[in-house]
């Protein structure tokens, strides 16, 4: 999880299950890689994005504004796995054949 990206969508679970501990328990990932990833992701960004206390969190306005951001990364890229989903499951393009004319007239053609 060394990308901005990765830690914008925890940050994300965060905000949304309304806990580390349940981003934690989401992502099958120990509570402090979580505490760690969002600390990390505040020093990139160079803003805090919640206060924090031992039982919960708060976000600041930077925080707030971030979120808008991380959920529309996370559809962004849910769109794109569908599309790419989409050409495993429905053939696209031009389908040639090729074959001799017997077989084209009476099995192709109809």
């Amino acid at each position: 999880m060394k990308d901005i990206s990765s830690r914008l969508l925890i940050f994300l679970d965060v905000v949304e299950r309304g806990s580390f501990a349940s981003a934690a328990q989401l992502r099958n990932i120990d509570r402090s890689v979580i505490s760690k990833q969002m600390t990390k992701l505040e020093e990139e960004l160079g803003v805090r994005l919640m206060n924090r206390t031992t039982r919960s969190f708060s976000l600041t306005s930077a925080g707030s504004e971030m979120v808008k951001k991380a959920e529309e990364l996370s559809l962004l890229l849910y769109d794109t796995q569908r599309i790419a989903q989409n050409y495993h499951t429905e053939p696209k393009g031009l389908l040639k054949i090729a074959s001799s004319t017997v077989v084209g007239r009476r099995y192709v053609q109809p």
